[in-house]
């Protein structure tokens, strides 16, 4: 499979969709077959985007490892 990635970092500042409290979002490049990962900076974990961290699909796509969360991955 043809593989991107981003030309440089990007970052988002702005309110949060569930909570709505502030956030900040940062995307960025990575090396070749890295695929996607998150990281909570306020928790420190990183949890790649592979389907044994999916924790719900309810009303979002939920991501979770080590009790830590991230939602609504989709919109990203």
């Amino acid at each position: 499979m043809k593989q991107r990635t981003l030309a440089k970092s990007v970052e988002i500042v702005g309110i949060g969709l569930h909570k709505g409290v502030p956030v900040k979002m940062r995307l960025e490049p990575l090396e070749s077959d890295m695929g996607i990962i998150f990281y909570r900076a306020d928790a420190g974990v990183t949890i790649p985007l592979k389907k044994e961290f999916v924790v719900d699909t309810k009303m979002a796509t939920v991501i979770g490892k080590d009790g830590v969360v991230i939602s609504t991955i989709e919109l990203l």
